[in-house]
């Protein structure tokens, strides 16, 4: 397990939180099997591919989010010969355990004990509710170089 581990810093250490954006073009495998202390969050932009989070396998389309937590081995590749576009969008939980409004929710991503919500497909209904936010996360992070409030 140890040698899956990412140990990348995703965005600076007094602001870990970092957003990549990604493609698959024609003939490219994707990215292999690793975890992570960060949540990430994929967002299909177009396209098709497969993500795979702890042995569970899920086809991605236009729409689809993806929520990873901290330390669940994935990874992602294309589908078949498709092109896929999307962003990852990284971060530590405690950006966000500083918030008592937020603190229950980061305690339950934590909880290994508990089923989360991996594949939010579009059109579901906490897919409709995230999607927004995370358009103006993408946005306002394109407009911006430096630390922004979450």
């Amino acid at each position: 397990m140890n040698e899956l581990h990412e140990t990348k810093i995703h965005g600076k250490p007094e602001f870990p939180f970092a957003v990549y954006p990604c493609s698959f073009e024609v003939n490219q495998r994707g990215t292999p099997l690793h975890w992570h202390e960060e949540l990430e969050l994929i967002c299909i932009h177009s396209g098709i591919g497969v993500v795979t989070v702890q042995a569970r396998q899920f086809v991605v389309r236009e729409g689809d989010l993806i929520l990873v937590p901290p330390q669940q081995v994935h990874c992602i590749r294309q589908h078949r010969e498709e092109e896929m576009h999307y962003h990852t969008v990284l971060f530590r939980l405690s950006l966000l355990e500083q918030s008592p409004r937020v603190a229950n929710y980061t305690a339950v991503l934590l909880d290994k004990t508990k089923t989360h919500p991996v594949f939010l497909q579009k059109g579901s209904e906490l897919n409709s509710l995230l999607r927004p936010s995370v358009g103006q996360l993408l946005e306002y992070r394109e407009k911006r170089d430096t630390a922004f409030d979450l």
